[in-house]
Order: structure tokens, then C-alpha cells, then sequence
């Protein structure tokens, strides 16, 4: 193994310092964790009343087109030279769509803020996605027919490139007005239904800015770059391996533990509820902290198999929830194939998410 010629630990840790912030300011301001598959996933199906959501999509969107437009070359970084096919990116999107929701988290929910509330799950679940993201990442940049299939778009056109390119949005469309419509969903939850209270203005303003820093810090510490990922979490491949990324996770996670562990033993209020709601240790807090926590020690087969599935996902195609939908802003071209195919893979979770 040999370091990476290009690396940058400065914006990395500049990067993981910024989706810190906003993932403590998030906390405190709304009393929800970052979690982006869970937001994305909501925002898609608009399960649970949770309009903000969509709020917070529109913000890292929208930090992709702040970017794009004032950082030269910005945009190139999401054009690779040498991208995965469009059916790769299909099975990539799928995977982590649907691992993400089975296993509860991805590199936000379990990672910047799960290892920091001392969570055994989230532990067990960086570990896993990493090791098959790592292993995926290895065997499919490797020399071979399996990197060609990868790689070149052509090799993989025999199992239907094109077919796959149209059917993806189609199917997303389909799913979501099906999810979106639904008088009962994944057990007797109501899509659209029933009571909720509307968040404030200052909610949507709120999640939206906080949505809006973290998609910059991801923007700055090159996740959003698919490349620079997969030369992390290929330890063993010729370019070298790259630890900037290393540096996004330590100086975010140094963030959101300090501020966690602040937030929760002063058991600060939520500033923005229309209930009272503390962060400190009382039943509804939203900030579940170590092995006292239930949720926190639920360790099962969903945890093990969807968490390895997002891994295979990510190191398929170096993107993940939050970096894909900055790209889009971005309006890189790999975006338009891999969100819908995240999307499907949340939707087909949540719909198959009361038999299994």
C-alpha cells in the first residue's frame, strides 16, 4: 500500500468540521438527528408527516448549485473520466436505497451521528459498511472482466443499458405515487393521513440552512467526489489510497461528540418544538446516548445485511445519500440515474418493511 499523490487532509478536515456544526446546529435547533437516508427516504414517501424533510433536500440540492457555480472546477470533480456504467450505477442506487432503510443508517445516521451517542449499533454498522465497501471497492477496481463490467458502459450493454436508464425513473415515479397514495403503509402507518402539525416557518428555514452548510462541507471534503471515495476505501489500488477522507469522519465526529455529550448533560430544550422537549436523559429525549439506550443495542440481521448491502452500494459507485443529492445540484450526470434508483430501493424497503 502507498499514500494517495493527492491528497488534501486540510479540506477534508475543513469539510468534516462543517457537517459537524450543522449536524450539532440541527440537534439543538429541531431536535432531529442528520440522518440523510432517513430524511430522504421520509421526504420521498412523506411518511410520518415529516414535511421538513423536504426542506432539507432542497438544501443540499441546493449546496451542489452554490458550489458548482463558485468553486472552478467544481463540476468537473462530478464528471469522471472514467465513471461506473449506468447499469452499475442502477444496482448501486438500489442497494444503498434499500441497505440504508433495512440497516437504519448510513455514513451520517450511524456514522457522524451514531458513534458519538457511544451507540453499538451504529458501531457494528460503520464497521460492516465499511468492510464491504472497502472489499467491493478492492475487487471491482481491480484489473479483470469484473472492472470492464463495471467501467465500460458497453460491456454491460447485453443486460439492458439502455432498458435500465429509462425503467429506473419510470419505476421511481411509479413506486412513489403508489407510496404517496396508499391509505396504509408498511404496517398501518398512514401516508398523507391523519393528524399532523405542520412545522413552522422558521422550521423549513432552519433545516434548509442547516441542510444547506452540510451539503457545502460535503462539497469541500471531496465526498462528493465518487473517485476520491473509492481510492479511500480501496486500501490496495495503484493511484494509492487516499486518507483525506479519514480526516472528513474524525474532525465530524470530534464535532458532534463534543457537542452531543454537551447538549445531552446539560439537557438543553430544543429551540424550535411545539412541545417542550430536552436533550438530557428523559424518555422522549431524541438524543439517545450509550448502552442505557435500547435502540442503541438492537443488534440483528437487518442491522448486519442492510448495512453490508450499502457498503457493496458504496463501493460500487462512491456515492452515498447526501453526496449524490449535492451532485444533483451539481447536476451531475450520474445523478440523474443513481437517485431514482435510491429512491426505488427506499420505496420497495419501506413497502416490504412490514413482512420482513
Amino acid at each position: 500500500m502507498h499514500i494517495h499523490s493527492d491528497i488534501n487532509l486540510v479540506n477534508g478536515a475543513l469539510g468534516g468540521l462543517m457537517i459537524g456544526l450543522s449536524a450539532t446546529g440541527f440537534l439543538i435547533l429541531t431536535g432531529n438527528i442528520t440522518g440523510i437516508s432517513f430524511i430522504t427516504q421520509s421526504a420521498v414517501t412523506l411518511n410520518n408527516n415529516k414535511e421538513w424533510t423536504i426542506s432539507y433536500i432542497l438544501g443540499l440540492i441546493s449546496a451542489g448549485a452554490i458550489l458548482s457555480t463558485s468553486i472552478e472546477g467544481f463540476s468537473d470533480q462530478m464528471i469522471l473520466a472514467n465513471p461506473p456504467s449506468r447499469p452499475t450505477l442502477v444496482v448501486a442506487g438500489l442497494l444503498i436505497g434499500f441497505g440504508s432503510r433495512l440497516g437504519g443508517g448510513c455514513t451520517s445516521g450511524h456514522g457522524l451521528c451514531g458513534l458519538p451517542r457511544r451507540s453499538p449499533r451504529s458501531l457494528v454498522a460503520v464497521l460492516t459498511f465499511m468492510t464491504t465497501g472497502a472489499i467491493t471497492a478492492f475487487v471491482t477496481r481491480s484489473e479483470g472482466v469484473l472492472k470492464a463490467m463495471i467501467y465500460d458502459g458497453r460491456a454491460m450493454a447485453a443486460i439492458g443499458d439502455r432498458v435500465l436508464s429509462y425503467a429506473t425513473p419510470a419505476a421511481a415515479v411509479v413506486l412513489c405515487s403508489w407510496a404517496l397514495f396508499s391509505s396504509k403503509l408498511a404496517g398501518g402507518r398512514r401516508v398523507l393521513c391523519g393528524p399532523s402539525s405542520s412545522p413552522s416557518l422558521a422550521t423549513h428555514i432552519t433545516t434548509y440552512l442547516c441542510a444547506l452548510t452540510f451539503g457545502i462541507g460535503l462539497g469541500i471534503s471531496g465526498m462528493c467526489n465518487s473517485q476520491k471515495v473509492q481510492t479511500f476505501l480501496d486500501f490496495s489500488g495503484s493511484e494509492g489510497w487516499d486518507p483525506s477522507l479519514a480526516a472528513v469522519l474524525g474532525a465530524g465526529v470530534a464535532v458532534t461528540s463534543i457537542g452531543f455529550h454537551a447538549l445531552h448533560h446539560l439537557d438543553s430544550a430544543v429551540v424550535l418544538t411545539s412541545t417542550p422537549t430536552t436533550l438530557g436523559s428523559s424518555p422522549g429525549s431524541p438524543l439517545k446516548m450509550g448502552t442505557r439506550a435500547k435502540e442503541n443495542c438492537r443488534l440483528d440481521w437487518k442491522l448486519f445485511t442492510g448495512s453490508a448491502l450499502f457498503g457493496v452500494g458504496w463501493g460500487l459507485c462512491g456515492l452515498c445519500p447526501g453526496p449524490a443529492l449535492v451532485t444533483a445540484g451539481a447536476l451531475a450526470p450520474a445523478a440523474a440515474t443513481f437517485l431514482p434508483s435510491m429512491f426505488v430501493g427506499m420505496i420497495v424497503q419501506e413497502l416490504l418493511s412490514s413482512y420482513i
